[in-house]
């Protein structure tokens, strides 16, 4: 069975979540059909990435909420769908999405200087801090002119917004943290299943060691 050397915030919440439905997602491929939910917020990130980088594209009905700040995102030339691609000493791969050396990827929804925004369709929840997070150890690798970076992220649908703030004094003890908790699924190969509150949504439900004994 073939394994992965690369992550994302969403692989690693996936594997942390539990560790066979990962193995069936991100190692075996397993077919997993689109939520509605996934559906839609694929179309409206793709609308904001066009809204912000195209002339002349007015301002989909879906971002109305965050018309204001979409406008001034625009009017600041942020940088759209940035990608942050760093090897597992956590240093810089130049254009590595796809190059051999990279170990983590990552792509940031729209930047401007050291401030960080993501944009999310669904709702708040706690996690969301640890990938705010991510984003901003990442992104001073990659910067090192930069000491802090401020990450937004904007709830679309809901007109909220939460706000974080790291510091370069705490990236030595995040980067450690993150490296133990990578290791750990990279190393996996038992894939356990885990039971949670989320079982019963499970695309592999029927496959699952857990739920057939």
């Amino acid at each position: 069975m073939s394994t992965i050397k690369t992550w994302s915030y969403s692989s690693l919440k996936d594997y942390e979540v539990c560790a066979h439905a990962w193995m069936h997602r991100r190692i075996l491929k397993t077919p997993e059909p689109k939520s509605k939910a996934l559906i839609n917020g694929e179309a409206i990130h793709a609308k904001a990435e066009a809204y912000l980088t195209e002339d002349n594209y007015a301002i989909p009905l879906e971002l109305a909420l965050f018309g204001r700040e979409f406008k001034n995102l625009k009017a600041c030339k942020a940088t759209a769908e940035e990608e942050l691609c760093l090897n597992s000493d956590w240093q810089p791969v130049p254009d590595g999405w796809s190059s051999e050396e990279t170990w983590l990827r990552l792509k940031t929804d729209a930047r401007i200087d050291n401030f960080i925004v993501d944009f999310k369709t669904g709702k708040y929840y706690p996690s969301h801090e640890g990938q705010a997070k991510l984003y901003a150890n990442a992104f001073m690798c990659k910067h090192p002119e930069y000491d802090k970076v401020d990450v937004e992220f904007w709830y679309l649908d809901a007109s909220t917004v939460k706000d974080y703030t790291f510091n370069r004094d705490d990236l030595d003890r995040d980067k450690a943290e993150w490296t133990t908790r990578v290791n750990m699924m990279l190393a996996d190969k038992e894939w356990l299943p885990k039971e949670h509150e989320y079982c019963k949504y499970c695309f592999v439900r029927h496959l699952c060691p857990a739920k057939n004994k």
